[in-house]
């Protein structure tokens, strides 16, 4: 008879309940780490990927950069060298004129 009394029954069922709350509370805290796992190594995995794409894009605008440094220094350099010859040939214009005796 005591099985029989409402508040055994209640008692029980109460324990029961608590029991399964414990159990859905464990699968859900397994499933909540295995969703962080998952999340950290996705993150992770996009991380290096962004890594990755600034080195490339780095690398490439490093190579842009230094070749038009070195394009402008050589257009300086030929840009000084056609100066300078048209500088001589003025010089040489100039003596030119002088030798043949006319005084400016």
């Amino acid at each position: 008879m005591p099985d029989d009394c409402p508040h055994t029954m209640q008692i029980g069922s109460l324990n029961a309940r608590v029991s399964a709350l414990e159990k859905r509370i464990d699968d859900h805290s397994i499933s909540l780490e295995r969703r962080l796992n998952d999340l950290s190594l996705k993150m992770q995995s996009n991380a290096d990927h962004v890594l990755e794409e600034k080195s490339k894009k780095s690398g490439f605008f490093r190579g842009v950069h230094i070749t038009a440094s070195l394009t402008g220094y050589f257009v300086l350099m030929v840009l000084l060298l056609i100066a300078g010859k048209i500088t001589g040939g003025i010089d040489q214009f100039i003596k030119m004129i002088a030798s043949l005796g006319f005084k400016i």
